[in-house]
């Protein structure tokens, strides 16, 4: 799903209950005709031309469920010229997407035309018509072996137009591009769909789809006055015509109508599905045959109902529903969440013997086990899971399984897209994502994970600016990011650990206080090159510059395709691996988490603001972080260089004693509030003071 901003409204689809009456009819077979006009209309964008009034009208789209904006088209030609036109409602003009170019023009608002020149499946042409001017419009043709090779441009005459809601395109398209002539007994085939980019994004077509020849409804040459409208027939003719209209039921719908009546130069009969078939229901249909009053057949066409699409609403982005979360172990003091990344539930075991408790998606992606098989295998080990926004989760009440945690988005929205150098998703288009989820689930929080650039913002492939970034803040519950240092960062990726601190800083600053923040790490090598794999201290030294931050949860990217180190360091000869960890950084990480576990509610409780102070050596730099728990003063330490360091610390509000370093075996003296220890390059030290 995409998202505009719309002045400050965006529009979302919102379910209603379903019943047997909510279906819509999609076209399965049709014919449609290019009746020859006598004056060409002028490619201007503007369809008020006398040219569009006697064309063969093409209405009633439709997708997997009706769609919410329609779209007419209109087709006729000449000797020289097939000539499209199209109407595509459009409520928010001034927010069409236009930036895309060339291989990506599809990105765009567009009408996406499949002309089947003699119905040769393999040799049509596809055009794509921007709603900004641009064009893309190539053929297809046999080669040496009768096999399709791109053929030549085809050099239309095209033009855009606005109106009140909608906006309008007129191509005109040379018969000679697709090198076979027209005649009045020539059939060609036409597809005639709709991408539709603003929010909310919608594709639709006519009949068939995108790219499928064999599913589009045939084009004939020969001027008819009785032409398929829609749903419904016209006259698009010069006199009255008498016909007869015949409904039957298909696939196991009932009913059946046969309507005799005189169309009027202009007139339009609809055909009475509604009435005739409501109680149809989805998968069922109906057929219908048009006759001229002498039994000539003139016009034949099936129809299969699908699902109704909810209606389209509006909603201000600015006032998201507001949370009812229930309680979950996030909200337990003595929890810490340290997860994993799409990870595969058979690996559950392993990573709770780590020290694992929540999974990030994965719930979704493997074969088995998936969804609610999913989370029955990971509460075993008594984990929980984040999944992404699936509508058929609420509606199956797997949201309601213990193991279920909350909603996730697609991964680093604020990365570049290859096609357009923007991001990938904007925070507008979150927001929209973000409203729906939360009117759909209100208890459940959402989780959003950033890129590099969070931190790095020389990191290629960042795009986001930093009002960008102030506004993902906006668009979830639990906000996270990923850097990877010693693999990713270039140069000297290893001695810059500190960026980690750095984007969890900037994430706390984005959202605020009451944002959770989680930070991803690295454990292995991801990719073969100039990066490498952490040490078991990096990584430790990693997850508290996090933790000393503000981070409120971590977890672990384990994904390796770092083809060379993982057959010298797992004997794996694939390429790839979803779990690469070495039994070495194993042991590591369960010794590292046990810690963190243990100071859980440590970690929960409030941060004490201005409860310490650091005076380090000379190009030194030792942060720090100050918790009153239980009786006690804790004061988190962790040397943010590669070098040496011996600080003196002062702890606000702590006079003489003695310091216990946590998980040393040791203590240190407090004088006068103040610490003075021995940190290792890149050190972590945590002291607990009882007084």
């Amino acid at each position: 799903m995409t998202f505009r901003t719309i002045v400050g409204v965006v529009f979302a689809v919102f379910p209603l209950v379903a019943s047997a009456q909510d279906v819509f009819p999609r076209r399965i077979v049709s014919t449609l005709t290019a009746p020859l006009v006598a004056g060409a209309p002028k490619i201007d964008g503007n369809l008020s031309d006398p040219a569009w009034a006697a064309a063969q009208p093409v209405r009633d789209f439709c997708w997997t469920k009706s769609v919410n904006f329609q779209t007419e088209a209109f087709l006729c030609r000449d000797s020289q010229y097939l000539y499209l036109a199209a109407r595509c409602t459009e409520p928010v003009l001034e927010k069409l997407v236009t930036e895309n170019k060339g291989a990506a023009l599809w990105k765009n608002d567009c009408v996406e035309l499949f002309v089947v020149p003699e119905k040769k499946a393999l040799f049509y042409a596809h055009l794509i018509l921007s709603c900004d001017g641009q064009y893309s419009a190539t053929t297809w043709v046999p080669d040496e072996w009768g096999e399709p090779t791109r053929g030549s441009q085809i050099g239309l005459k095209y033009a855009v137009g606005r109106e009140k809601d909608a906006w309008t395109l007129e191509a005109a398209i040379p018969f000679e591009s697709f090198g076979c002539p027209v005649t009045e007994r020539s059939v060609w085939a036409i597809g005639v769909n709709r991408e539709k980019h603003t929010e909310p994004a919608e594709v639709s077509s006519y009949q068939g789809g995108f790219h499928k020849p064999d599913q589009y409804p045939d084009l004939l040459f020969v001027n008819r006055a009785i032409v398929a409208d829609g749903l419904g027939v016209r006259n698009i003719g010069q006199r009255a015509v008498s016909v007869k209209v015949k409904l039957a039921g298909t696939k196991g719908a009932s009913g059946e109508r046969t309507a005799s009546l005189s169309l009027a130069p202009g007139e339009r009969f609809a055909y009475p599905w509604k009435e005739l078939f409501s109680r149809a229901e989805v998968g069922q249909g109906f057929a219908v045959e048009v006759t001229a009053s002498d039994g000539a057949a003139l016009l034949k066409e099936e129809y299969q109902f699908v699902a109704q699409a909810p209606p389209a609403e509006a909603v201000d982005p600015m006032k998201v529903p507001p949370a009812k979360f229930k309680k979950t172990v996030l909200d337990d003091p003595n929890f810490f969440p340290i997860s994993v990344w799409l990870q595969p539930a058979g690996a559950a075991r392993a990573f709770q013997e780590m020290g694992v408790n929540v999974y990030v998606g994965g719930i979704d992606l493997y074969p088995s086990p998936k969804d609610r098989a999913f989370l029955d295998a990971i509460a075993q080990y008594g984990m929980y899971a984040i999944a992404p926004f699936k509508k058929e989760y609420i509606e199956s009440g797997l949201i309601d399984h213990p193991a279920f945690l909350g909603w996730m988005y697609g991964d680093e929205p604020d990365n570049a897209d290859s096609a357009t150098g923007r991001v990938i998703r904007t925070p507008e288009a979150l927001l929209y994502d973000f409203a729906t989820i939360r009117n759909a689930d209100p208890a459940h929080r959402v989780y959003l994970n950033l890129g590099a650039g969070v931190a790095n913002e020389r990191q290629v492939g960042r795009a986001a600016t930093d009002e960008q970034y102030q506004g993902y803040a906006k668009t979830c519950d639990i906000l996270s990011y990923d850097v990877y240092p010693c693999n990713s960062i270039s140069p000297n990726g290893p001695d810059r650990l500190h960026l980690v601190a750095k984007g969890i800083d900037r994430l706390r600053k984005w959202g605020g206080p009451d944002k959770l923040v989680w930070m991803w790490i690295e454990v292995n090598a991801i990719r073969d090159g100039e990066g490498r794999c952490p040490t078991p201290e990096e990584v430790k030294t990693q997850i508290w510059m996090a933790l000393v931050h503000g981070a409120n949860g971590y977890g672990f990217f384990c994904h390796s395709w770092a083809k060379n180190w993982l057959r010298e360091n797992l004997n794996i000869t694939g390429g790839s691996a979803v779990t690469a960890i070495t039994p070495a950084m194993r042991q590591a990480l369960k010794e590292i988490n046990a810690e963190v576990k243990q100071l859980a509610p440590v970690l929960n409780s409030p941060t004490v603001e201005n409860g310490a102070t650091v005076r380090p050596t000379m190009g030194g730099r030792v942060d720090v972080m100050v918790k009153k728990y239980g009786g006690a003063t804790y004061l988190f330490a962790v040397n943010m260089k590669r070098q040496a360091e011996k600080p003196e610390i002062t702890v606000a509000g702590v006079r003489n004693g003695t310091a216990e370093v946590l998980f040393e075996n040791r203590t240190v003296e407090v004088r006068n509030g103040k610490i003075v220890d021995e940190f290792a390059p890149y050190a972590v030290h945590r002291y607990k003071i009882v007084q």
